[in-house]
């Protein structure tokens, strides 16, 4: 008998070979960084933000319009509104508004009277705003009564407006083209104010789906935080804690009881899905060392990326994803990971689950920036844009689960290695989405 053959029922070495440069993920690698260097920064941003809001009220035939909108979206309108959006959104106070941001205000925002003529808008007035959005004040003067108030939406891909009416149940949700708010001076009936928050809700339950689809990094968040999901179970799991987390902070920043700042959450959505695709690509790894590396390496690029842009959130992300990486070193036999049960399985589930309701958190702040949370209905308009939130997150996972059955369980060889390579391919997107958002929002 030869001493070279296993012997019998004993099962052959294991293999363990570097996964990281593995020829897909080289290709992937490299299409990605060669197409994000010709991406303009502007498309890093994932969420759909451009949101812009307006109150109206009407007293006699003078109508007073109060507009909120982002600076980021007004650099879209020309070059030189560009700059002085740059410089204001760096704290810089000018004594006068641009000319051509004068005329596209009054040009985007119109009142029509009965008569069917346009009312004449007075030189307006900015209120106090904060870096990021600008504030302006109209006093319309009609000739007769206010009927109706036009808004054309900003020309910003995706861009929502909401507006309502003071003293009125009437509100409009505007995504594209022209919407027209009529101008009741009464407040209507309870039936018809009852229809009216009907109609409210079911505009937010679609308008939060359209936002949560929109939102490449959350569908990558949640797609990659299942994508070593062994059971159903596990995955609902999961999609729940991230669900508690996001829900949390977007009613509380929604209702005002939470303030962010844009560039800080964008850049850690963004630097969320880094961190989850460098743990994906550690899953299963054989020594404490290489499980650890890629969270390690992306904590070390948070800490660089935070000494050049100076945002402080990414020195707390640096400090969690050390965490995250001292917990993957210290974990139990990787090999233990894909089972059903079992104190790796446990351990491995526990550091997803973290992750999953730490980055909901921050997810939550995200999505709370599409939602105004003045006007009427403001409490079941947040709860039809939080549950149409849930149902585009549910349809992708609904969606995602069948194909990631079909490459076979966790533990199979061709499931890992397409993981690996679609993780790698995610977190390269990502991470020139986050280093653009920390330098250019």
């Amino acid at each position: 008998m030869s001493t070279c053959a296993p012997a019998q029922g004993a099962a052959a070495p294991r293999r363990h070979r570097s996964r990281w440069l593995e020829p897909i993920a080289r290709c992937a690698l490299f299409l990605v960084l060669t197409g994000a260097a010709l991406l303009p920064a502007a498309g890093a941003r994932g969420h759909d933000r451009s949101v812009s809001q307006s109150t109206v009220r009407v007293d006699g035939q003078r109508v007073r319009v109060n507009v909120r909108s982002r600076t980021v979206d007004l650099s879209a309108l020309t070059p030189e509104l560009a700059i002085w959006a740059h410089d204001s959104a760096r704290g810089e106070r000018f004594e006068a508004l641009p000319e051509a941001l004068v005329e596209a205000h009054r040009a985007h925002f119109r009142v029509v009277d009965s008569e069917g003529r346009a009312c004449t808008a007075g030189a307006p007035l900015r209120t106090n705003s904060p870096p990021t959005e600008l504030r302006i004040r109209f006093v319309f003067e009609c000739a007769a009564a206010p009927a109706r108030y036009v808004v054309t939406p900003w020309p910003v891909p995706g861009h929502h407006h909401l507006a309502h009416m003071e003293g009125s149940s009437r509100s409009l949700l505007v995504v594209g083209g022209d919407g027209t708010l009529p101008l009741i001076a009464a407040e209507a009936p309870s039936s018809g104010a009852s229809a009216s928050m009907g109609t409210a809700a079911l505009a937010y339950l679609r308008y939060g789906a359209t936002h949560a689809a929109t939102g490449w990094d959350h569908i990558l968040f949640v797609l990659l935080l299942l994508a070593f999901a062994p059971r159903l179970r596990d995955a609902a799991v999961l999609v729940t804690g991230f669900t508690l987390g996001h829900a949390l902070t977007l009613a509380l920043a929604a209702l005002s009881v939470l303030e962010s700042r844009g560039r800080a959450v964008e850049a850690l959505i963004a630097a969320s899905v880094v961190l989850v695709a460098a743990e994906n690509v550690a899953h299963g790894e054989p020594t404490p060392a290489r499980r650890a590396a890629p969270p390690a390496i992306v904590a070390l690029g948070a800490l660089v990326l935070f000494g050049v842009s100076g945002e402080r959130a990414l020195l707390y992300f640096a400090a969690f994803a050390l965490c995250a990486a001292g917990l993957l070193m210290s974990a139990r036999d990787p090999a233990q990971w894909d089972a059903p049960t079992g104190p790796g399985r446990t351990q491995a589930a526990r550091v997803r689950l973290g992750l999953a309701v730490t980055f909901g958190l921050v997810h939550g702040l995200g999505f709370a920036s599409g939602f105004d949370a003045s006007g009427p209905f403001r409490v079941p308009r947040l709860v039809a844009f939080n549950l149409g939130v849930e149902l585009a997150q549910l349809a992708c996972v609904a969606l995602a689960w069948p194909l990631l059955r079909n490459l076979g369980d966790v533990a199979s060889t061709r499931r890992q290695r397409v993981v690996r390579a679609l993780s790698v391919l995610a977190g390269s997107v990502a991470t020139y989405a986050c280093v653009t958002r920390a330098l250019t929002l």
